[in-house]
């Protein structure tokens, strides 16, 4: 690192070059031009005659991974005041990216592989016996965030989305949505999940399966039905059971009250009583 010596001064009108200045250093050098060459100087004189920081200051380069670490950070240095509108700012428990009127997401990319790679976003938490977990957040409100209203039915609250790449672009194919099921108030906060997919030979995504605002599991239907818990739609396909032979189901620990099988070695449906398994007989 080049270090300015003590005691040493310019006589009046003395030109300021980079001969000069390497005069007054104990070691290394300062390179006139725009760039320097000596690796570990700090300063250099530019074509203009002044001095700047090697290699024209801090650069994408001179990031490497792991060489930005919270050592090397002053508490305090970033400020808000230090940052342009739309740059992340340290409130002392979270940063915040704030827009107006966009479109922002966090994008990773990774352009090329050469070993299997797993890009994203990861979240580790130390509870330290207090609690709390790793968490994937998304909250919806109409208005502003100076005058927020309440969300209304059938909006979406958020989605995790997936695709792949068609040979031309990337497309949309498996969507996980949560949706609010009514006008959202103090006292109401219904809400759906719903499940969609792509079948194979089509590029139209269909709902498949969702967990109505009752707790129902509803498949290949939209439609709730409040009285039952599971609900089958369509109108090419049926209800498969475990299919088990008679050693089979006489092995399963403590069956419930009202557990249905097929039996494959009587070929019946059976279901058990509380107490023993009935066979289901045509009258």
């Amino acid at each position: 690192m080049a270090i300015l010596s003590k005691g040493t001064t310019f006589t009046a009108a003395q030109q300021v070059t980079s001969g000069n200045l390497n005069n007054l250093v104990d070691a290394a050098a300062f390179v006139s031009g725009a760039s320097g060459t000596t690796d570990d100087s700090t300063l250099e004189v530019n074509g203009a005659g002044r001095l700047q920081a090697k290699d024209g200051g801090i650069t994408a380069a001179k990031l490497a991974s792991d060489s930005v670490t919270t050592a090397k950070v002053l508490d305090g240095a970033v400020t808000p005041a230090k940052l342009s509108t739309g740059a992340p700012t340290w409130d002392g428990d979270h940063v915040t990216l704030t827009f107006a009127d966009a479109s922002a997401y966090f994008f990773a990319e990774n352009t090329e592989s050469t070993v299997a790679r797993s890009p994203g976003f990861r979240s580790h938490h130390y509870a330290g016996g207090f609690g709390g977990s790793p968490s994937l957040i998304f909250y919806q409100a109409n208005g502003t965030k100076a005058s927020p209203s309440a969300t209304q039915s059938l909006q979406l609250l958020g989605q995790v989305i997936f695709g792949g790449h068609d040979g031309s672009a990337f497309q949309q194919t498996v969507r996980i949505v949560g949706r609010a099921a009514e006008n959202f108030s103090g006292s109401a906060r219904g809400t759906v999940l719903t499940f969609a997919t792509v079948a194979n030979g089509a590029t139209a995504e269909g709902e498949r399966m969702r967990i109505t605002e009752g707790g129902a599991l509803a498949v290949g239907t939209g439609t709730d039905v409040p009285s039952a818990g599971l609900i089958l739609g369509g109108t090419t396909k049926g209800l498969r059971l475990n299919v088990l032979t008679t050693t089979q189901r006489d092995a399963i620990s403590s069956p419930a009250e009202g557990l249905l099988i097929y039996n494959t070695t009587t070929n019946k449906l059976n279901f058990y009583n509380g107490t023993g398994w009935e066979a289901v007989t045509s009258a």
